[in-house]
């Protein structure tokens, strides 16, 4: 079945701080490579982390945003919508993946927590923010700090293929 799609209605819900984009961007590559079975897109994903925060901490994000999908592919709520890498729309569940990170780059453990929630069931609460928190701390000690107001978004309501994750355009 067809996820419902959406439409980017307000100019601020497109990518535009350099962390969010290089993020998105090798989240959704990560998600593409896992959906397609394809590790072509997993390389992509390091490569742009790596020009962000260099080979070792690139490598770093890669092992946590690793982390964070196989705990999104396993203990989500619902199916998961995504877009592919080089949209400029910024979904719903993006959007709180993105806050969960700001959050955690805060030290807002219960925003993220609460976030976190919305997207997968309680056992994967706590790989999701610690994935999330490596995330932050890689990205906040290059200088690269998350805006706070993606968490905040409704996730929309998807039809349920059977698959963990959906791309939507």
């Amino acid at each position: 079945m067809t996820p419902y799609p959406l439409v980017l209605t307000n100019p601020e819900d497109a990518i535009t701080v350099e962390a969010e984009g290089a993020l998105i961007w090798s989240f959704r590559q990560w998600v593409s490579g896992h959906v397609r079975g394809r590790a072509c897109h997993w390389q992509l994903a390091w490569q742009r982390l790596a020009d962000v925060l260099g080979r070792e901490d690139g490598t770093r994000a890669v092992v946590a945003i690793e982390a964070l999908v196989r705990t999104l592919c396993r203990h989500a709520r619902r199916p998961l919508n995504y877009h592919q890498p080089h949209c400029p729309c910024l979904g719903a569940d993006e959007r709180t993946v993105i806050g969960i990170i700001a959050e955690c780059q805060r030290a807002s453990w219960l925003n993220a927590a609460r976030a976190a929630e919305g997207l997968v069931e309680p056992d994967g609460t706590g790989e999701l923010i610690d994935a999330a928190a490596r995330l932050a701390r890689l990205f906040a000690e290059h200088g690269q700090h998350l805006p706070l107001d993606h968490e905040r978004a409704p996730a929309p309501v998807a039809r349920d293929s059977g698959a963990p994750v959906q791309v939507l355009h």
